[in-house]
Parts: C-alpha cells; sequence; structure tokens
C-alpha cells in the first residue's frame, strides 16, 4: 500500500510513494529475480546509488511487498570528484541510459548528459575510446573517454583546446621569438652593409657623373677609393675623362695658334708652309687620339654596361628576395627602404641601357632583326607596361588601334622600345587628363600617334628636343626624372629603320607625337 516497514534513517525525511520508484518497478516486473537497478539519484540525500531489490510473494505468488538495499556511490563519486586534470579539465561519469553519476560541474549530478551536450552525449554514445572533439558554450573542447563493458558505464574527461594551445604556446613562443630577433639583426646588418658597400658608392658615382655631364668640366674627378667593381668603374671614368680633357687641351692649343696667325697668312704663307703642315700633321694626330678616345669611351661603356647590370640585377634581385619576405620578415621602414633601393637599382639599370643604346647608334653597331609581325598585339603589350604607371597617377590611358590592321616587317623589339619610350614620356609629364595611342595605315605606311594632355613643349624647345641629354625640365629642382636620352634614341633607331618621327605641341596643353614607318622595311645592317 507504498507504507515502508523498515528502512535506514534519512538526512532529510522525505514522503513520498515508492511504489513509483525505479527499484519498485523493477522488482515487480521480474517477480522470481533479485534484480540490480541502474543508477539513480537518491530522493532523500545528495548522493548516487545502485538498488539490489527483490519481489516478496505469497503462497499464492501475489506480490504483497518489495525488499531493496541501497548502495550508495558516494565513495566512487568523491573520488572522482578529487582527481585533478592538468592542463585544467573536468571529468563526468555517466551511466548507461546518459545520467551523469559524478562530475565537477555543481548542480549537474543526477542530471542526462544530453541536458549538459547534445554533441557531447552524441560522442560518448560512439562507443568508443578516440579521442574527440565538440563544441560547449562556443568553446572547443577535447573528450577524452573510456567506456566500461560490464557495468556500461563511461568516464569521460573534458580539457578545453585553449588550455592545450596555451601550453603549446608557452613551450614555442621563446624559440620563435629568438628566430625573429635573430633575423631582425641579419637583416639590420644586411641592410647597414647594402648602404655602405653598394648605395652609397653608386649614390656617389651617379652624382658625380651627373654633375660631370651637366658642367663640362673634363678635370673633376669621381672619389671613390674601394678596390670592388664600382671602384675599378670609377677608375675607368676617371682615366676616360683625363683622355677626353688632354685631347681637348690640345685642340684648344691648336685652335689657338690658327688664330694667332690668321691675321697674317698671307705675309706667312711661306714662312709658315712648313709649321703648317706640321700643324696639320698635330692635328691629325689629335683627330687620330680623339678618335682613339672615342673608341675607347664605346669600349668603356660596354664594359660599363655589363660590369654593372650585373651586380644591379643582383641587387635587384636579392631586395625582391627581402621585400617578398624570403629571409624573414621585415617591418614597414625597413620595406620602404628596400623599396627605394630596388627602385634606384632599377632606374640606374635603365640609364645604364640607354647609354649603351646611344653608343651603339653612334658607333654604328646597332643591328636590326627584321621580321613580320601582327601590329595590334605588339602595341597592346607596351601598353599594359605602362597601364601601373597611369593608373597610380590616375590618368585615363586609351588605346585606338583597329583588330584588322595587319602585320609590319620591321625589328619588332625597337619598335616596342619606341613606342614605350613615348608612351611612358607621355604619363610622366601628364599629371591631369588621359593619354591616348592610336594607330593607322595610309599609303603603305604605319603612323602611330601618342597624344597626351600634359605640360606640353614651349616652341623654342622643340628645336632641341632630340638631341642627346637634353631636357626640358632642367636645374637643381628638376621635378622629373630622367636622362634626355629616351627621344634621341627614338629618332636614331627610326632612322636606322627607315622611319621618321615628329612631334605638335601646344605649351600647357600637352602634345602629340607621331611615328611612321614603311609597311615593308628590311632595316640597314
Amino acid at each position: 500500500n507504498g507504507s515502508f516497514v523498515r528502512s535506514h534513517p534519512r538526512e532529510i525525511p522525505t514522503r513520498y510513494d515508492p511504489r513509483e520508484r525505479p527499484w519498485y518497478v523493477l522488482a515487480k516486473n521480474n517477480p522470481s529475480r533479485v534484480m540490480k537497478t541502474e543508477a539513480y539519484p537518491s530522493l532523500t540525500t545528495s548522493d548516487i546509488n545502485i538498488g539490489v531489490v527483490k519481489a516478496l510473494l505469497d503462497e499464492s505468488g501475489k506480490i504483497f511487498g518489495v525488499v531493496g538495499i541501497d548502495i550508495t556511490l558516494a565513495n566512487l563519486t568523491d573520488y572522482i570528484l578529487n582527481f585533478q586534470i592538468k592542463p585544467a579539465g573536468k571529468i563526468f561519469m555517466v551511466d548507461g541510459n546518459g545520467v551523469i553519476m559524478a562530475t565537477q560541474e555543481k548542480g549537474w549530478q543526477g542530471k542526462e548528459i544530453k541536458l549538459y551536450s547534445k554533441e557531447l552525449a552524441s560522442s560518448l554514445d560512439a562507443n568508443n575510446n578516440e579521442t574527440t572533439s565538440v563544441n560547449i558554450g562556443g568553446q572547443k573542447i577535447f573528450v577524452f573517454h573510456q567506456n566500461f563493458s560490464e557495468q556500461n558505464w563511461k568516464i569521460a574527461v573534458l580539457i578545453p583546446a585553449a588550455s592545450i594551445e596555451s601550453l603549446i604556446r608557452e613551450a614555442v613562443m621563446w624559440p620563435v621569438v629568438s628566430l625573429s630577433l635573430s633575423l631582425l639583426m641579419l637583416s639590420l646588418l644586411t641592410l647597414a652593409l647594402l648602404h655602405k658597400f653598394v648605395i652609397d658608392p653608386i649614390g656617389k658615382l651617379t652624382e658625380d657623373i651627373a654633375s660631370i655631364t651637366s658642367t663640362g668640366n673634363l678635370d673633376g674627378k669621381i672619389d671613390i677609393q674601394s678596390h670592388d667593381e664600382i671602384g675599378m668603374l670609377a677608375d675607368s671614368y676617371n682615366r676616360m675623362i683625363r683622355a677626353l680633357g688632354e685631347t681637348q687641351n690640345s685642340l684648344k692649343e691648336a685652335e689657338k695658334d690658327l688664330t694667332a696667325h690668321r691675321d697674317h697668312l698671307e705675309e706667312l704663307v711661306r714662312q709658315r708652309t712648313r709649321e703648317l703642315l706640321a700643324t696639320l700633321d698635330d692635328l691629325a694626330a689629335a683627330k687620330n687620339r680623339a678618335e682613339s678616345a672615342d673608341r675607347i669611351k664605346s669600349a668603356f661603356l660596354a664594359s660599363m654596361s655589363h660590369e654593372l647590370r650585373t651586380p644591379l640585377n643582383s641587387i635587384i634581385g636579392f631586395t625582391g628576395i627581402m621585400l617578398q619576405g624570403l629571409a624573414g620578415p621585415l617591418n614597414p621602414e625597413q620595406k620602404k627602404q628596400m623599396t627605394m633601393v630596388q627602385n634606384s637599382s632599377r632606374h640606374l639599370l635603365s640609364l645604364i641601357n640607354d647609354v649603351l643604346d646611344i653608343s651603339k647608334i653612334e658607333a654604328g653597331q646597332m643591328n636590326l632583326s627584321p621580321a613580320p609581325f601582327e601590329i595590334r598585339p605588339s602595341i597592346e603589350k607596351v601598353v599594359k607596361l605602362v597601364a601601373p604607371l597611369a593608373e597610380q597617377k590616375k590618368i585615363e590611358l586609351l588605346m585606338d588601334v583597329p583588330e584588322d590592321i595587319g602585320t609590319l616587317n620591321t625589328d619588332q623589339r625597337r619598335l616596342e622600345q619606341i613606342v614605350l619610350n613615348l608612351l611612358s614620356n607621355a604619363v610622366k609629364f601628364t599629371e591631369n587628363g588621359r593619354v591616348c595611342v592610336t594607330g593607322r595605315m595610309a599609303d603603305g605606311t604605319f603612323i602611330l600617334s601618342v597624344t597626351d594632355t600634359g605640360i606640353g613643349i614651349k616652341d623654342e624647345d622643340i628645336a632641341r628636343l632630340f638631341q642627346p641629354f637634353h631636357q626640358i625640365d632642367t636645374g637643381t629642382t628638376r621635378k622629373y626624372e630622367g636622362t634626355g636620352l629616351g627621344l634621341s634614341i627614338c629618332r636614331k633607331l627610326l632612322d636606322i629603320m627607315g622611319g621618321s618621327i615628329s612631334v605638335d605641341s601646344n605649351w600647357g596643353h600637352g602634345s602629340t607625337f607621331t611615328v611612321r614607318i614603311p609597311v615593308y622595311n628590311g632595316g640597314d645592317e
């Protein structure tokens, strides 16, 4: 009738109907057997119990009661709760029905594990002993669990991933910091050595050459005392300057002598015939020396271009490696400095190539390689090379060349060099507006025009525009960089190719450069 006949003393007296309890129902459903219940929370204590029960039958086999023994698991749960997990973690012991028998999470003992985390419950139901990971409350948790087949219980250890990652970070932090500091020191040392042995000497060499070129003072000297390639280059340049100076002085002395005798030539013709012949011999010798000096200059420029381009390409390559972070990370200031080194090296390499081209042309050593090629793809390739600079200055770059314009038989590389020079100049001298390149055919001639809305050219400057080393923007406050060789090279190349170049400009409103080349041109060898 639901009354207790005998019972152990309870900590908290509680009235309830035992016939609704799992142990009573289990014994009633199995009247002939002694049964063991699943673990269940006690109603009178905070413990988890296991019951051993047997139904009581009268002589007719009718159940008139149930006798049971509660076995508390307090010692087991207390033992588990005293475990210390490192790194910081938690323990759950769960029975076969998913009820939490023991845990260090307060308030969850006796409740179902799926209420705590459905993902954790599914992981434990997988019935394997592998390590898994679950997400509880937005936190990644590693789960290590063991199944006990005899009782169908499971014990699981939960360790946050953050705790493991913290241990890993502590283990690797100092080696990484040490390596980073070492790479930083190495980068600073490399940058310092690069400045001392490469950048500073090259800067001084460039400055001295520019000073001698602009002033025409052949008494100047490049003062670089190093014994490397740059020092050898400076020494060779000094020898060339001395040779040119001696030749110039000889010519000046001869000119003075001729001027002094000009007024008295009629009276002194017979007397000075032999002297004049000797003077002519001296002039011939001076001419030979000048021609020899010119050949030395050409040989020097060829040697200089090779000796300079090799280390410059190495500098460009190594700075590229450092800027890509392949030799270690760079801070913003280091990236800025290395970018300046790379840009300066590329600018110097461009100057050397221009000087070499003008030297080859003047020495008659410029050979063309004519061959038929499609005009539009060639022009389009050059436009794509200049596009980044135009985008950087926010200038509109347009191309108007018909798809079916056809082919041209000339040296494609030299034509692209001419177009690149014209487009680069147009973008360089244009601050706002647009640059447009157009192409058309007319009477067997390919006509290409480059039009800009830049600063334009004054009428008095147009006559000297195609002279070597001539620049519109001169002086110490120059705004635009360059050697003044680009347009001179364009005209000389077009002369060799049988073409021509002309310019039409409006000062302050822009310029148009027009190139004309015969459709079939074998070039001069």
